[in-house]
């Protein structure tokens, strides 16, 4: 099951990395967004081979830094991540989101309930431009 998984993960890689000027993906032609939500919508926030129950490498980095929770922090393609969940919990009030699946970060927001509401959601495909804005 996770080989099949993994498999099927390496040919959405290689269709993503077919990308053509109009925007469309591999053979099926398919958005990029479209794309993305398809494959949470298929495999759901734990069926996918990138996912992980704690976001510890990233986590254990930010550690390291020894910020204040009030400094900005951006999870760049942060997808359904669980780094958000623990970056609130752990008092950082400045949190964005970015992600092009749509579903992706419904998925995160419906997990977090409540407290989605102090976070920024972006849902942009970084590859064409999308910049954060700062104060």
């Amino acid at each position: 099951m996770i080989a099949d998984l993994r498999e099927q993960d390496l040919r959405h890689h290689a269709q993503v990395r077919e990308i053509t000027d109009n925007g469309t993906v591999g053979d099926a032609g398919t958005d990029l967004r479209g794309h993305w939500d398809s494959v949470y919508k298929t495999r759901g926030v734990t069926g996918v081979s990138w996912y992980e129950p704690e976001a510890a490498t990233s986590l254990d980095l930010i550690g390291q830094l020894s910020l204040p929770p009030s400094t900005p922090v951006i999870d760049v393609g942060g997808g359904a991540s669980t780094l958000v969940d623990e970056l609130a919990r752990r008092g950082f009030s400045d949190l964005t989101v970015v992600d092009i699946s749509e579903r992706a970060l419904q998925a995160v927001r419906e997990r977090l309930g409540d407290n989605a509401q102090s976070v920024d959601w972006v849902c942009e495909d970084l590859v064409a431009g999308w910049r954060p804005m700062r104060r």
